[in-house]
C-alpha cells in the first residue's frame, strides 16, 4: 500500500471518529480558577450621607458650616433645610450648608439641620445645633469646644467666703463644668443658676482655663473688673489680683508677651447672691483704649 493512501485512510477514519464523538465534548469548559458570568454580577450599592458639624452651640448672630459625607451615590449634590420651633426664626442655610443663626434670641432653641440627597430624597441625614442667646453667660459641656473655648469648672463655697480658695483642696466640692466663650459679664443679676445646677446663685467659684492668643508681641495691659474677686494668670505668672470680697471693682496689670498663643486661668468667686460682674478686657501694643477681649481670641 501506497504511503499516500495509507495517509488518506487514517485521515478519513479521524474525520468518522471525530463525527461520531459527543458534541458537547467540544464545548468550551471554565478553567480551573476562572469566575463564573454569576460571580460577576455586581450588587448595587446603597447611597448613604452623614452630616458633619464642626459643633453643637452657637450663639446667636453667628455662623456654622455644615458638611456631608456622601457614599455610593453619583451626585454629593444635596438639598439643606431647617426644623425647629413652629413661629420662631429658626435662621438660614444655604446651599452650601451655611447656616446663619438667628440674629436676637430670647432663650436658647434647638434647631435641626437636615440634608437630603439631591438625587433621591429618601436618603438624609440631620442634626442638632443649640442656639445661645447673647445675655446667656454659661452652656453645658465636659470641655471646651470651637465656640465656647474656655472651660469653667464650677465649686460650691462655704458661706461668708472671704476669698479665693485652692481649688486643689475642693475637688470634691465641684458641682459641674460649664463653658464660655469670653468674660463679658457686667454688673447684673444672676438668679438663673448654672446648666444642670440652677440653685447655685451664690457662694460658688469658677476656675476657668484655656488659651489665648496674642496678635502681636510688646507690653500688654490688662484689666479685670469683677464681684467678688478674681485673679488672671498667663502661662502661670499672675498678671491681675483683684481677689477678695467687694463690690464691682476694676483693677489693672500688664506684661511683656510674645505673640502666639498662651495658656491662661481665671479665678472667679461669688459671694452673697445677687450681682455678679466678671470682665477681662486688654489694651494691645500700639493702641491707647481698654477693650472686652473678643470671643475670637480664645482657643482651646
Amino acid at each position: 500500500m501506497s504511503s499516500k493512501y495509507f495517509l488518506l485512510s487514517a485521515s478519513a477514519l479521524l474525520l468518522l471518529s471525530t463525527s461520531c464523538s459527543d458534541p458537547r465534548s467540544f464545548q468550551g469548559s471554565t478553567p480551573a480558577g476562572a469566575a463564573k458570568s454569576d460571580d460577576l454580577k455586581v450588587e448595587k450599592v446603597t447611597p448613604t450621607l452623614q452630616i458633619v458639624l464642626p459643633n453643637h452651640e452657637i450663639r446667636s448672630a453667628a455662623e456654622l458650616q455644615a458638611t456631608v459625607v456622601v457614599s455610593g451615590a453619583k451626585s454629593s449634590k444635596v438639598i439643606w433645610t431647617l426644623e425647629g420651633p413652629a413661629g420662631i426664626d429658626l435662621g438660614t442655610i444655604d446651599e452650601n450648608g451655611l447656616y446663619k443663626s438667628p440674629v436676637k434670641l430670647a432663650d436658647a432653641i434647638e434647631v435641626t439641620i437636615v440634608a437630603k440627597l439631591s438625587e433621591d430624597l429618601s436618603v438624609m441625614d440631620s442634626d442638632t445645633v443649640s442656639v445661645i442667646p447673647d445675655n446667656q453667660i454659661f452652656v453645658a459641656c465636659e470641655q471646651g469646644n470651637q465656640i465656647f473655648p474656655i472651660t469653667a469648672e464650677v465649686y460650691r463655697l462655704p458661706t461668708d467666703t472671704k476669698m479665693l480658695p485652692d481649688f486643689t483642696m475642693i475637688e470634691g466640692d465641684k458641682s459641674t463644668t460649664v463653658c464660655m466663650d469670653q468674660f463679658n459679664v457686667p454688673v447684673r443679676n444672676f438668679n438663673d443658676g448654672f446648666p444642670g445646677v440652677t440653685d447655685l446663685t451664690e457662694w460658688f467659684a469658677l476656675h476657668t482655663a484655656g488659651r489665648i492668643i496674642l496678635p502681636k508681641s510688646g507690653k500688654y495691659s490688662f484689666r479685670l473688673n469683677s464681684d467678688d474677686g478674681s485673679i488672671f494668670y498667663v502661662d502661670g505668672t499672675t498678671i491681675v489680683n483683684n481677689d477678695k470680697t467687694h463690690s464691682p471693682k476694676a483693677v489693672e496689670g500688664s506684661a511683656e508677651l510674645k505673640a502666639g498663643t498662651h495658656d491662661f486661668v481665671l479665678d472667679y468667686f461669688q459671694g452673697p447672691a445677687d450681682k455678679i460682674a466678671l470682665e477681662l478686657f486688654w489694651k494691645i501694643p500700639g493702641t491707647t483704649e481698654f477693650v472686652v477681649i473678643p470671643p475670637t481670641a480664645f482657643t482651646r
